[in-house]
């Protein structure tokens, strides 16, 4: 789990850092949840 976890946060930090994107942020909040 711990390693799913850190795949988040990785995909958290990858969508800030490509905030004009918004298709990805949706991807990575599919993930979270």
């Amino acid at each position: 789990m711990l390693g799913a976890l850190l795949v988040v946060v990785a995909g958290g930090v990858y969508a800030l850092q490509m905030k004009s994107k918004s298709g990805v942020a949706l991807v990575v909040a599919k993930e979270i949840h």
